[in-house]
């Protein structure tokens, strides 16, 4: 499911879908303005809703701590891995959290072994975070529906962000 903010004038967001002989899938995403400027986009990628049983993460990128492209210089690049569930940041307030920055590939592994494999081509990496809440736990359409991380409860279902771009948390 493409991200983009709300707007009179929406920006046009094409995705593609390719399917190889192989399982493989390729997403590819473009993004048009319209004739007005763009609004502010917080993130620009791709949302998946994984089945259950997804347990465990591993990326070649910035970690093994939360980053963004405005706070990552503290964080290694390097091979990382960690359990979904400790994916997520329990700040008191549920908000977004948990991404990391310049992910050359990631492996999401089941239970039973199975594994999807993300891999950034060229030119450079993606922004990834993958959690067991959905962005309605964490607040995004109404902040008061979880007013704090105790009041989350763990989905089956994994939650995986793929971006392009996000805006970071400034400062």
């Amino acid at each position: 499911e493409p991200i983009a903010a709300l707007h009179k004038e929406p920006p046009l967001v094409q995705t593609c879908y390719t399917v190889g002989q192989g399982g493989e899938v390729l997403v590819s995403q473009t993004l048009r303005r319209r004739t007005s400027p763009l609004p502010n986009l917080p993130r620009f990628g791709v949302r998946f809703a994984l089945t259950g049983g997804m347990r465990e993460l591993e990326w070649l990128g910035r970690g093994p701590n939360e980053n963004y492209w405005d706070r990552k210089r503290g964080s290694r690049l390097g091979l990382h891995a960690a359990p979904i569930l400790n994916m997520t940041v329990p700040y008191l307030r549920p908000q977004e959290n948990g991404h990391r920055e310049e992910v050359s590939y990631a492996t999401v592994e089941r239970t039973d072994g199975v594994k999807v494999l993300l891999v950034g081509l060229d030119p450079s990496q993606f922004g990834l975070s993958a959690h067991h809440f959905s962005d309605d736990d964490f607040g995004a359409t109404n902040f008061l529906l979880s007013r704090h991380t105790s009041d989350l409860r763990p989905r089956n279902e994994t939650f995986l962000h793929v971006d392009r771009a996000q805006q970071g948390v400034g400062g």
